[in-house]
């Protein structure tokens, strides 16, 4: 069979991938047609065709990343446009037999609009987060029973069902017969998930695996608190606030199958309330609490009831509304809110578990002043009716940060570990190294500096280097992402190209390195320029983490030209890095920032820096784990007249602040020697690639060499 999978490849690309590659293996012919604009890790030996030009994909990219709601609803209704003439010009030149759809609200809208421009009698089916409701559009529609974030052994096996079903048309649970209402809609994605997890023999796991609930509107707190519960160890499984989604995560609660709860879109109480489509059951809510698990309990989404289009009761018709997808979202009133606020405080005061209320300022990207859903004084009476019904031994933690703030998706990782068995070790290893405060650290550098000895920070990548480092007598570790990728055999300039979130390799591997610390201050390596993160929560969690400062890397520092210049001009320049240690300093962080020139020198001096590190480039060596030209580095003689200027500015602005080297021509003691002999005011040397890099490459070549050599019979 020749068969085309219609995804958007930026959210979807492992779903899309698994279904493609099981077909390909069972000898069909697969290609797959992007929906999306923005970019996505490559498919390879898969055939994708893509409905946006790359021209197109830009013009998208911006609204689309920062999820601007309007913006991105434009974009679907391109996408529909462009996306129905590219499968008819697909089929024309090269009939096939069969479409699959995989996708969220608006990846099912968007795939139901492909397939219905297509001939009757090729196959048509959807996995989808909406399915089994009734769009009578002829099209089979597969419940994905978990949400489409990431991968998990359930959506594994439906993929693997549905793989089955384009081929065989298995019928296990007659995906043909659609819901006629919410109730039927959870009893026939119920019997789906019993067969599926009979037939696929899956195991409980449930210590290890988390139930997160999620929207549309709360997709990117979602997506962030899926991440950090990943690379802690958890199978997350999340579930679509449909209704449906809500009665299969409630199965799995009362069938002993996940261990803990984020609740983060708790939007199917707002519909059972008051007549939406998209309702769950009071069951949902307490089932929690009876199976004792721990519970994060958010108002996401119940600023809105999902009502059919052209269906919003008489009495709502004066409310805000949002069309999306097939749906139209109805503000929910100040008495709504009030009710909805009650009830929830009912479900956490009847727990029989550990149980913790999280609010944030707004409950949806939708509800924001000037936002469709904006009703003022609703979520008060929220907060209000909640906290004043709330038992006073829960918990109830508000926030004034967005419910899509990345600060707010740390808070509620958090509140949620430290309610689970497993934390308990985290904390007291993180507890047995114990970071000292800003004032510790400076006071013990300044009586070094006063007894004539000089300060070394070291950078690492890894806890066995920081534990290296600490046993040679290293004063500070410096954790940047390029340490990630110099472990791994790269150059550290790696740390600047785009191939992965720099500040969160940081946090990740930083994780080993604060416990390899011994109480030395580790540094948290920032890149001020992310644009998934205000200034503000990066301070914030560098501290929630444990790390006693910050330092400015990756930095467009090491950038000049043209490119520097655009940088600058569009608002992600070395500014920013200014900025971040400002606002690091008044938090009480340890701040040690590079610096390049005088200007730069000043600018973070004035902004309360307390270490500044005179970077004179990428760190020139001739060894063997890779050098670079010595002509592309400052000379000596430049080197210290740089470096005097430097001393002379900054301390005309603050005579304390201290001053270190690094970089360029700068990779041993002897050269840091011939320098500070020359510059009076010069504290000590920061290393990356000298004290990780190289010793570590040396120190095992030679080893395995010297072994060779001396085995010898």
């Amino acid at each position: 069979m020749n068969i085309v999978i219609v995804a958007t490849l930026d959210t979807k690309r492992d779903s899309a991938a698994l279904l493609a590659n099981t077909l390909i293996k069972d000898g069909h012919s697969v290609s797959v047609l992007n929906t999306g604009s923005l970019p996505y890790q490559p498919m390879p030996g898969l055939t994708v065709i893509e409905v946006f030009t790359e021209a197109q994909k830009k013009a998208y990219q911006l609204s689309i990343t920062h999820r601007e709601p309007d913006q991105t609803q434009a974009a679907v209704e391109r996408c529909k446009v462009l996306g129905k003439e590219r499968i008819l010009q697909m089929y024309g030149t090269h009939t096939f037999d069969a479409v699959v759809g995989i996708g969220g609200g608006n990846g099912t809208v968007v795939a139901q609009t492909l397939m219905q421009a297509l001939p009757a009698e090729v196959k048509k089916c959807c996995v989808s987060t909406l399915a089994p409701n009734s769009f009578n559009d002829g099209i089979s529609y597969i419940p994905a029973l978990t949400d489409l974030l990431g991968m998990n052994r359930i959506l594994k096996a439906v993929l693997t069902y549905t793989a089955k079903w384009v081929v065989d048309k298995m019928d296990i649970m007659h995906p043909e017969r659609a819901a006629s209402s919410a109730e039927d809609g959870t009893e026939l994605a119920l019997d789906f998930l019993t067969q599926i997890m009979s037939s696929e023999k899956l195991g409980k796991n449930a210590s290890k695996t988390v139930a997160i609930t999620m929207f549309g509107n709360t997709t990117p707190c979602a997506e962030a608190c899926f991440a950090q519960l990943v690379r802690k160890g958890y199978e997350v499984l999340g579930f679509h606030a449909t209704g449906v989604g809500d009665g299969v995560m409630r199965w799995l609660v009362e069938n002993d199958c996940v261990a803990a709860v984020l609740d983060l879109t708790t939007t199917a109480l707002a519909d059972l309330k008051y007549g939406g489509a998209l309702a769950a059951t009071e069951e949902r809510y307490y089932s929690i609490g009876e199976k004792k698990l721990p519970h994060v309990i958010v108002p996401g989404c119940l600023d809105m009831i999902n009502y059919p289009k052209g269906a919003v009761p008489a009495e709502r018709a004066q409310n805000p509304k949002y069309d999306w997808g097939p749906f139209t979202l109805s503000r929910t009133t100040v008495a709504d809110n009030k009710e909805m606020g009650k009830f929830l405080a009912h479900v956490a005061n009847l727990s029989n578990g550990k149980v913790v209320v999280c609010l944030p300022r707004y409950f949806s990207k939708l509800d924001q002043p000037g936002s469709a859903l904006y009703l003022e004084g609703a979520n008060e009476a929220f907060r209000d009716t909640l906290k004043a019904a709330l038992k006073p031994s829960i918990s109830c933690i508000e926030s004034n940060d967005v419910i899509n703030a990345k600060v707010f998706s740390n808070l509620l990782v958090d509140q949620l570990l430290e309610m689970m068995p497993a934390r308990k070790e985290q904390l007291f290893l993180l507890k047995y190294s114990a970071q000292p405060d800003r004032r510790q650290i400076l006071i013990q550098m300044r009586h070094k500096i006063e007894k004539g000895e000089m300060i070394i920070g070291s950078g690492a990548g890894n806890g066995l280097n920081a534990k290296a480092q600490v046993a040679g007598g290293t004063d500070i570790i410096i954790v940047y992402n390029s340490g990630y990728f110099r472990t791994h055999g790269h150059g550290s300039l790696a740390g600047l190209m785009p191939f992965d979130n720099a500040n969160e390799t940081t946090f990740d591997i930083g994780r080993f390195i604060l416990r390899q610390s011994s109480g030395k201050p580790v540094m948290a390596g920032l890149c001020a320029q992310d644009p998934g993160a205000t200034l503000k929560e990066l301070v914030q969690r560098t501290k929630r983490e444990g790390y006693s400062g910050i330092q400015n890397f990756p930095t467009v520092g090491l950038i000049d030209g043209m490119h520097r210049q655009h940088l600058e001009a569009t608002g992600m320049g070395y500014d920013k890095e200014v900025e971040l240690v400002r606002l690091a300093n008044q938090a009480g962080l340890l701040t040690t920032p590079y610096v390049f020139n005088v200007k730069e020198a000043e600018a973070m001096t004035a902004a309360g820096a307390d270490i500044l590190v005179l970077h004179f480039g990428l760190t020139i060596s001739s060894g063997n784990c890779g050098g670079a030209d010595t002509r592309i580095t400052t000379s000596m003689d430049d080197s210290v007249a740089l470096a005097k200027e430097v001393v002379k500015k900054a301390r005309a602005i603050n005579p304390d602040v201290i001053i270190l080297i690094h970089g360029g021509i700068f990779d041993s003691a002897e050269s840091y020697v011939a320098l500070s002999t020359k510059v009076a005011g010069i504290n000590g040397f920061y290393g990356a690639s000298p004290f990780e890099r190289e010793p570590a490459y040396s120190a095992i070549a030679g080893t395995v060499s010297d072994f060779r050599k001396r085995a010898k019979l």
